[in-house]
């Protein structure tokens, strides 16, 4: 995924996300990977169950780039990680039992940024990092 993702220019990243990059990879990666999407401006939605979003990186440029919208695990609860870019859709978790899987699948990766869509339209509290 990661090589998939730092290649993306100016293309979209959606996530909807249970953990920010640190919780995957080490600082020093996730910052890399964070540099990588910052030079090349790829915006990075992400729709979350966390209440509580706090600026956790060093990167401004992707914070520039970045939205975050809440959504409540009532409504919606994100019990995996999805990483949605270009024709791929990645499915991964850490915890209780890791589990990874990948689709390269145009119909997919449609089907699922329309769910992100959708989703996110729903949804009334986006957060603006500072």
């Amino acid at each position: 995924v990661r090589k998939k993702t730092a290649q993306l220019t100016h293309a979209k990243i959606e996530i909807f996300e249970i953990g920010n990059l640190d919780y995957f990879l080490s600082h020093k990666k996730a910052e890399e990977l964070r540099r990588e999407f910052a030079d090349r401006k790829t915006p990075v939605r992400q729709i979350t169950n966390s209440r509580k979003f706090v600026s956790w990186t060093s990167e401004s440029g992707l914070i520039q780039n970045l939205q975050v919208k809440y959504v409540p695990k009532e409504n919606f609860d994100i019990t995996n990680e999805i990483l949605i870019f270009g024709d791929t859709v990645a499915f991964y978790r850490i915890d209780p039992n890791p589990f990874y899987h990948e689709f390269s699948d145009r119909s997919m990766a449609k089907l699922m940024s329309n769910l992100f869509s959708n989703t996110e339209l729903n949804q009334k509290n986006t957060y603006k990092i500072q």
